[in-house]
């Protein structure tokens, strides 16, 4: 019944001896008592033999046990899980080795169950650094789109400058013109004609200029639309990171328990010197994956803080610029309106020459106004536009580092595959 439930080491080694002494007494008193003090001595030396035997026996049994464990501690400490150890396989009577071999045991199904996690992790780790490059490359597509963009609104900017030069010259020539009208009322119909033309001419100019401030307050709504698919893109890309970072500390953990379970191997048996190394590279992993899933983190937010401000910038721009169309469209409307009631009214041009000159120099004073504030706003666009290429450039880097960062995961991953392939299971 002892036999069964198992004696420590030390227990057996006292019963052991006491029994041995035992039974050469009990012999040697009964030999002696029953066959004489000559026959004793033989009796008491076949008792110890017998005694040894029986010891032997049962050494050589637990011999075979201490090999198996050590075999399959041994086995263990190499990263082969696929041996299969259990009480029910050893024959031993040692409390020591039935324990041992039931914490040997478990220590390997937990360590099979955490290597399934560890490489499971690192497949989903590996998968969203994956997506990230692909949506890193959807992003560096739609920065270069922006910066062909940046390009046509600073030509637009300078087209925009020199038609706002010719126009500024072109009324001032109408204003004088107007004036020496007035002057020169002599001349009458034909003069009238003249400036009429001139007038017309003016109107067509400013309405290709005014055209072309359509077209920049166009491009600009496309451009604000691809900003804000760009947000989108890059919102959807911290919603990846967080994940990342999920997984990065379920990794983490995972290492912890790795090391744990590793000391308490070593402690109790002797191995789980390799456990213990891969414990801590997986634990180095995690935390530099966190580390580059920060720093992706502090990028992404920066890009997104940039965006924001140039769409605030190209939003205040496509306003001004539809204000000026509107602004230059009137006064166009009203010029021409004017200019053709001036020459279907020719013949009382002499009362209205005054009025003419009034009004006409007003009207041209407001698209003067208005080409001042386009002038005004080509030099802010050629400004703004600076300032969005310098933005690029920096998204340009920022997308170069996360990109980087991303294939450092994707390596990181691989090598921790790598160092997990190791182990058998």
């Amino acid at each position: 019944m002892i036999m069964g439930k198992g004696i420590s080491l030390k227990t057996f080694t006292v019963l052991f001896a006491i029994i041995s002494m035992t039974s050469v007494l009990v012999v040697g008193m009964l030999v002696a008592r029953f066959l004489g003090v000559s026959v004793r001595d033989v009796a008491e030396g076949i008792t110890i033999i017998a005694m040894t035997l029986i010891g032997y026996v049962f050494i050589s049994r637990e011999s075979r046990a201490q090999k198996l464990l050590l075999d399959t501690l041994s086995r263990v400490a190499e990263g082969d899980l696929t041996v299969q150890i259990s009480p029910e396989m050893v024959k031993t009577s040692i409390k020591e080795f039935k324990a041992l071999i039931t914490n040997l045991s478990k220590t390997i199904e937990d360590l099979k169950k955490l290597n399934t996690a560890v490489n499971e992790s690192t497949k989903r780790m590996m998968s969203k650094a994956t997506e990230i490059g692909k949506r890193i490359e959807a992003l560096a597509k739609n920065s270069d789109q922006i910066a062909a963009n940046v390009e046509k609104f600073a030509y637009a900017a300078q087209e925009m400058s020199t038609r706002a030069v010719n126009i500024s010259e072109n009324a001032s020539k109408t204003i004088e013109e107007i004036s020496k009208m007035n002057t020169q009322i002599a001349e009458g119909i034909k003069t009238l004609t003249a400036n009429l033309e001139e007038l017309k001419a003016s109107h067509e100019t400013i309405n290709k200029a005014n055209e072309g401030v359509t077209v920049l307050s166009r491009d600009l709504k496309s451009f604000l639309e691809q900003l804000r698919s760009l947000r989108e893109l890059t919102g959807t890309i911290s919603g990846i990171i967080d994940t990342i970072r999920d997984i990065a500390d379920q990794t983490n953990i995972i290492a912890i328990n790795a090391a744990i379970e590793a000391a308490r191997t070593e402690n109790s048996q002797g191995g789980g010197s390799v456990f213990a190394v891969v414990a801590e590279e997986i634990r180095k992993l995690a935390e530099n994956s966190k580390e580059m899933i920060e720093k992706i983190d502090t990028n992404v937010q920066s890009i997104i803080s940039q965006i924001d401000a140039i769409s605030n910038v190209a939003g205040d721009m496509m306003k001004k610029a539809d204000n000026v169309t509107q602004s230059i469209k009137r006064a166009l409307e009203e010029a021409l309106s004017f200019a053709n009631t001036i020459g279907s009214s020719a013949e009382e041009f002499g009362q209205a020459s005054e009025i003419l000159e009034r009004e006409s120099t007003a009207r041209l004073n407001n698209i003067l106004n208005s080409v001042s504030e386009l002038a005004s706003m080509s030099e802010e666009i050629s400004s703004s536009a600076e300032e969005i290429n310098s933005i690029i450039q920096e998204l340009t880097a920022s997308i170069k580092e996360i990109d980087k960062l991303a294939k450092e995961v994707v390596e990181s991953g691989e090598t921790m595959r790598h160092d997990m392939s190791k182990i058998t299971v």
